[in-house]
């Protein structure tokens, strides 16, 4: 950009002179340049210190897109302004150029306006994710959202600058002009992130809907636990523990409305008053466990344990660990009580016994890999 060019060159005219003064004080002596020609240089390089002053103040709009440019400006300029008070302000006096109250007042405004964008673009951003509107699901795997990628990209480019950031924001004392902690920024990104993908996870079937939330939260999740991250030592590990526990919720949740009615053609009249539960008219109801009725069950549980398969199948979780948890999951639920039910209804005729417990296991090692 420009103005950035702008701000470096006027940094090195100023060093420049400021170094060419033989005195002590880093003025200019008469043996060391002619005193109209240094004059000439220290005016158009304190016209310069002022045009990228204005330019900066015009040039401010607070938006996400250019947050970071923002960001390098308010440094080069809190740098060179710093400099030009230490240094270049007792020339510019003894030249009865500027006034040191005056030049000070200038350069406090433009870093307060400066600031006061920087700010009200993080709620900006805040606010434009949690309100995104998203009018179709997109990609039917129901994977890790652009919307999730793209934010955390953004929360570690925002902790690269986050020693600036942490001054920035504590700058002024005005809290109405949004957070105060580099910490509240990331926690609220991540809420309003979470506020997102639950509206466009409704766009989902039930099913889809809650493998949409696993493959986000744990993307999330996996980022901030990473190592290489700045986000957990910020972020802190009753945080961590609070995402984990979401995590294991959406987990559950998928495993209830997608594996678990498998489980109500595994029980006998019996064991589902038992634990509440009721066999649907479909299969029949009758006074005892006959061998008919276990037959029944037993091929309406091939029925709908092929049928679940090959929707789930195409489905994908992209992270490999994430797999293997949720495929324990399901197995763990599923297998036992398959492997219950044929010990128990061993007068099914072996014709009907379409898969071994081992084969059931097998079958959903193959989920989740799209």
């Amino acid at each position: 950009m420009k103005l950035l060019d702008s701000i470096h060159k006027v940094h090195l005219e100023i060093k420049s002179l400021c170094r060419g003064g033989g005195g002590g004080d880093g003025t200019p002596s008469p043996a060391d340049a002619d005193e109209a020609a240094f004059r000439q240089r220290a005016v158009a390089a304190y016209l310069g210190l002022q045009h990228v002053t204005h330019i900066a103040d015009a040039a401010i709009a607070p938006h996400p897109d250019t947050l970071f440019l923002l960001l390098r400006m308010y440094s080069l300029l809190a740098d060179l302004f710093g400099f030009s008070l230490a240094a270049f302000l007792p020339i510019l006096e003894r030249l009865r150029v500027e006034r040191g109250d005056s030049f000070s007042a200038r350069f406090d405004a433009t870093l307060l306006v400066l600031r006061t964008a920087i700010k009200t673009t993080l709620t900006v951003l805040t606010a434009r994710i949690s309100a995104r509107s998203t009018k179709h699901a997109g990609s039917t795997a129901a994977g890790v959202d652009e919307i999730t990628s793209y934010l955390l990209e953004y929360i570690k480019l925002l902790l690269n600058h986050s020693s600036l950031l942490s001054v920035i924001l504590v700058s002024d004392n005005q809290p109405e002009q949004g957070m105060e902690s580099l910490k509240e920024v990331v926690v609220s990104l991540i809420s309003s992130l979470d506020a997102s993908l639950q509206k466009k996870s409704k766009l989902y079937q039930q099913q889809q809907q809650w493998l949409f939330m696993v493959n986000n939260t744990h993307h999330v999740l996996k980022k901030a636990e990473s190592s290489e991250s700045e986000m957990r030592p910020l972020l802190g590990d009753g945080w961590i523990q609070k995402r984990r526990e979401q995590l294991d919720d959406y987990i559950a949740w998928y495993i209830s409305v997608s594996w678990e009615p498998l489980l109500s053609c595994l029980r006998t009249n019996d064991s589902d008053e038992h634990l509440g539960f009721r066999i649907p008219l479909c299969f029949g109801r009758t006074t005892t466990s006959s061998s008919s009725t276990s037959t029944r069950m037993l091929t309406r549980f091939n029925l709908e344990f092929e049928q679940t398969c090959s929707v789930h199948m195409p489905w994908k979780l992209e992270d490999a660990q994430l797999r293997n948890r949720m495929r324990g999951a399901v197995t763990g639920m599923l297998v036992p009580a398959y492997r219950e039910f044929l010990e128990k209804h061993r007068r099914i005729p072996p014709k009907f016994i379409r898969f071994s417990p081992e084969e059931i296991k097998e079958r959903l090692s193959e989920l989740y890999e799209g």
